[in-house]
């Protein structure tokens, strides 16, 4: 559980900062940080990568991971719903604008999911401290700007993280070398799309890429009985 903790005491420090420097923190800084930090998102991504036979798998689960995504839409759906949910961007309680505004940035996305998954398998947390400096960012000028509720927001991403890394730790004494290796090599090529999408040389929809994940887990098993 180490890698939701460290996420959650990120945003409980940035938002800290960022209420304590409110005045002096310049909203430009984050674009270009956030560029920056796509190049180390992108060098994690590829490192993780395992170039042998069990590509084959990889590429079938992505591709068949993605045929789902875009058949069911989803990045689309969860667009819809984030925009209902954040119809308070104008409203008067700034401290559940804060709140849901940040919950919402930290908990949806591909890092969050696969970097818990990796915590919770491998015991690997390179890509939670990431995506937890990724936050710490975030969360410093968000609250800089709307407030204390972002402080709060560490809380959903404790609870929502630990969950997914306490099931996949549960579920990885099922699970063989050939079954993490593909998992972790699909997980890492998402981070590496993540990690383009930062440095705006492309414009994967991540959400319709994440059924990849479970598509990976389903062919793995199977070559396990065949």
């Amino acid at each position: 559980m180490i890698g939701p903790l460290v996420n959650a005491l990120a945003i409980i420090v940035a938002s800290l900062l960022g209420l304590g420097l409110r005045r002096v923190l310049k909203t430009s800084l984050l674009e270009s940080t956030m560029s920056v930090l796509g190049l180390v998102v992108l060098v994690i991504g590829i490192s993780g990568i395992t170039v042998d036979i069990t590509m084959i798998y990889v590429i079938l689960s992505l591709v068949i991971g993605l045929w789902l995504g875009e058949s069911l839409n989803i990045e689309e759906r969860v667009k819809n719903q984030l925009e209902k949910i954040l119809k308070f961007q104008n409203s008067k309680d700034s401290f559940l604008n804060g709140f849901l505004t940040s919950s919402v940035l930290f908990v949806v996305g591909a890092m969050a999911i696969i970097g818990s998954i990796e915590s919770g398998i491998n015991q690997n947390h390179i890509i939670v401290f990431t995506k937890s400096t990724l936050d710490f960012v975030a969360a410093m000028m968000l609250s800089a700007t709307l407030g204390i509720g972002v402080l709060f927001s560490f809380i959903p991403v404790l609870l929502y993280q630990g969950i997914i890394t306490w099931f996949a730790g549960e579920i990885s004494v099922w699970l063989n070398d050939t079954t993490l290796t593909i998992i972790s090599s699909v997980g890492n090529i998402l981070v590496m799309a993540l990690g383009l999408n930062m440095l705006k040389l492309t414009n994967y929809k991540m959400l319709n890429l994440l059924p990849s994940i479970i598509v990976a887990l389903i062919i793995a098993q199977l070559l396990n009985v065949i």
